[in-house]
C-alpha cells in the first residue's frame, strides 16, 4: 500500500471512529486554512525572491532593455514546464474550478496543487503582467491581501461627493467592460494560433515592447497601485523615457489613460504568451489608476479638491464589481484594505453602480464568460444547471451502420438485414457525413429486386437540417431537437461522421442527472 494510500484509509478510520460528518469537516477546515497559509507564503516569497534576484540584484535600472526580455524568459521558463515536464494542461485559476464544480464534481487533477504556485511564480516574478490570486485558488489555496500595504484614511466621506461617487461607477463600469472586451479579444486571438512557439513569439514579443516602454506594467504591479494609493504617480515615470515630464500635468493624464488602456493588454499577452497567473492583481492596479485619474482630473478643473486617495480605493472597488461582477466582495475588500468603514457609502455607490453599468452591456463576468457559452456555467437557474453537468461524450451513441454515399440499393438492403436501427448514417471513403437513409422512407422500395441495381444511396438519403458538434452546448442541443422535431440528430466533427444523439438518451440523462443532484 502506498504511503499515501495508507494515511488516507487512517483518516478516514479515525472519522468513522471519532468524528461525525460536521465535525470531520471543521477539521479539513483547519488543515485547509493551514496549508493555504503556507501555499501563499511560498508563493509570495518565490515572486519576490525571483524579482530581487532579477531587478535589484542585476540593477535593472541602468539596463533598460532588460525589461523586454525577463517577461519573455520567465513565460519560456514556464512553458517549457508546462510542456515538457509537467505535461499536463494548467487552465486559469478561476474559470478551472469553477469547470470543475459544474462538470467534475469539484474535483480538480492532482498536480493543480503545486503546477499554478510553480508556473505562476516564473510568469509573475520575471515580470509578466499577471497576478497570483487565480493560481492561489487552483492550488485550493486563498491568497490574502496583505501585499497591500496598511493605508489609514485621513479624509472622510463628504455628502456633497455623492455625484462624483456616482459618476466615478460610471466611468469604472466602462472601464470594466472594455477590460473584459480587450481580455476576450486576446484570448480569441491567441487561441486561433495553433503553434505553442507562436504564441510565445508573438505575445512575448509584444508583452516585452509595452513593459520597455512602460515599466509600472512589470509583474503584478502593486509598487504602482499602492503609490495611486498615496496621490502619487511618480511610478508612472520611473525607469522611462518619460520620466523628465513628471511635472507636467498634460504628460500625467495621457499617461494614466496609456497605462490604464495598456495594462489589460499587458495581462491578456501574458497569458496568450503561455504565462499563468490571476487577473485579480490587474483588476486592482486598473482600478486604483482609473480612480486617480478621476480624481486629478475633478481638482484640476477646479471642482476639488477631492481626496486622490480615497477616489482610487473606490475606483480599485469598481474595477472588481465590474470585471469580476462581484460588488459585495469590492465592497467589504476594500473597506478592509482602507482598516475601517469610513468609505463604506462611497464604496457602495461606485461598487454598485459600475455593476449595473457593465451588466447593460454584459451579463457574464471575465471569469464566467467562456464558461456560459459552452453552456458549463453553473447558475440559479435549476434546469441550466442540470443540462450543464452532462457529458457530451457519453451522449453520443455509435452502434449505427454506415454506408456508402455510392452504394446501390441493394448493398443498402444487406446493410439493414445486419442492423437493428432504423437510421443510416450515410459517408464517403474519407468518413465525410453525406445525409443519412430512414429506414420508413425506403421500406417501400425494399421490396422491388428489379431498383437494386440502378438506384443508389445518394438518391436515397436525405441531408438533416440539424447537426450537432461537440461545441454544441447541451442546452443547445436540447433547442436544436425542440426545433427540428427530430429524435436522432447526426453528431459531426470537422464534416466527418461521429455518431448520433438522441432525444430519449438525452432527456433520460437530465432526467438521471436530475434525480442524482435532487437526493443531494
Amino acid at each position: 500500500m502506498k504511503p499515501l494510500h495508507r494515511i488516507l484509509v487512517y483518516i478516514y478510520y479515525l472519522k468513522r471512529k471519532y468524528l461525525n460528518n460536521r465535525q470531520f469537516m471543521m477539521a479539513l477546515s483547519v488543515v485547509i486554512g493551514f496549508l493555504s497559509g503556507l501555499a501563499a507564503v511560498i508563493i509570495k516569497n518565490a515572486v519576490h525572491l525571483i524579482k530581487y534576484l532579477l531587478v535589484a540584484g542585476l540593477n535593472v535600472k541602468s539596463n533598460q532593455f532588460l525589461y523586454f526580455f525577463y517577461p519573455i524568459i520567465g513565460i519560456i521558463i514556464t512553458v517549457l514546464f508546462i510542456k515538457f515536464i509537467l505535461r499536463q494542461y494548467v487552465g486559469d485559476g478561476v474559470p478551472s474550478v469553477l469547470y470543475a464544480i459544474s462538470k467534475t464534481k469539484g474535483i480538480l487533477k492532482k498536480h493543480n496543487m503545486f503546477s499554478s504556485v510553480v508556473s505562476s511564480s516564473f510568469t509573475v516574478g520575471f515580470g509578466g503582467s499577471v497576478g497570483l490570486e487565480g493560481p492561489a485558488l487552483t492550488s485550493y489555496f486563498f491568497l490574502g491581501m496583505d501585499v497591500l500595504y496598511p493605508l489609514e484614511i485621513t479624509e472622510k466621506f463628504k455628502m456633497q461627493d455623492i455625484g462624483l461617487y456616482i459618476l466615478l461607477g460610471v466611468a469604472t463600469g466602462l472601464a470594466s467592460l472594455y477590460f473584459t472586451k480587450i481580455y476576450m479579444y486576446f484570448q480569441t486571438f491567441f487561441s486561433g494560433i495553433k503553434k505553442w512557439y507562436a504564441r510565445l513569439l508573438i505575445g512575448g514579443s509584444l508583452l516585452g515592447i509595452l513593459i520597455y516602454f512602460f515599466p509600472s506594467l512589470y509583474g503584478e504591479g502593486y509598487e504602482a497601485t499602492n503609490s495611486c494609493l498615496h496621490g502619487s504617480t511618480i511610478t508612472l515615470f520611473n525607469d522611462t523615457l518619460f520620466y523628465s515630464f513628471k511635472d507636467n500635468i498634460s504628460m500625467v493624464f495621457v499617461l494614466l489613460v496609456v497605462i490604464i488602456l495598456m495594462k489589460v493588454i499587458a495581462t491578456s499577452l501574458t497569458f496568450g504568451a503561455g504565462g499563468i497567473g490571476g487577473i485579480f492583481a490587474p483588476t486592482l492596479f486598473t482600478g486604483a489608476h482609473v480612480g486617480l485619474l478621476f480624481a486629478i482630473f475633478v481638482n484640476y478643473i477646479g471642482y476639488g479638491p477631492i481626496s486622490t486617495t480615497n477616489f482610487a480605493l473606490v475606483g480599485m472597488a469598481g474595477l472588481i464589481a465590474g470585471v469580476i461582477h462581484a460588488p459585495l466582495t469590492a465592497i467589504f475588500l476594500i473597506a478592509e484594505i482602507s482598516q475601517g468603514y469610513e468609505l463604506f457609502m462611497p464604496l457602495m455607490i461606485t461598487a454598485v453602480v459600475s455593476f449595473i453599468t457593465i451588466r447593460f452591456f454584459e451579463p457574464n463576468s471575465v471569469y464566467t464568460i467562456q464558461l456560459a457559452k459552452r453552456g458549463e456555467l453553473m447558475t440559479h437557474h435549476h434546469d441550466k444547471n442540470v443540462l450543464a453537468m452532462l457529458d457530451f461524450r457519453k451522449l453520443v451513441e455509435t452502434n449505427f451502420n454506415t454506408v456508402h454515399v455510392e452504394a446501390s440499393l441493394g448493398n443498402l438492403v444487406e446493410v439493414i438485414e445486419n442492423s437493428n436501427r432504423n437510421i443510416f448514417p450515410v459517408v464517403d471513403d474519407d468518413g465525410i457525413f453525406h445525409g443519412h437513409v430512414i429506414l420508413d422512407n425506403v421500406r417501400h422500395k425494399m421490396f422491388k429486386p428489379e431498383i437494386y441495381n440502378t438506384t443508389t444511396v445518394g438518391d436515397l438519403m436525405i441531408t438533416p437540417k440539424f447537426t450537432v458538434t461537440h461545441k454544441d452546448t447541451i442546452e443547445e442541443i436540447a433547442q436544436k431537437f425542440k426545433e427540428s422535431g427530430k429524435y436522432n440528430l447526426p453528431v459531426i466533427e470537422n464534416g466527418k461522421y461521429m455518431g448520433y444523439i438522441s432525444k430519449a438518451n438525452l432527456f433520460g440523462a437530465y432526467r438521471d442527472k436530475l434525480r442524482e443532484v435532487s437526493e443531494h
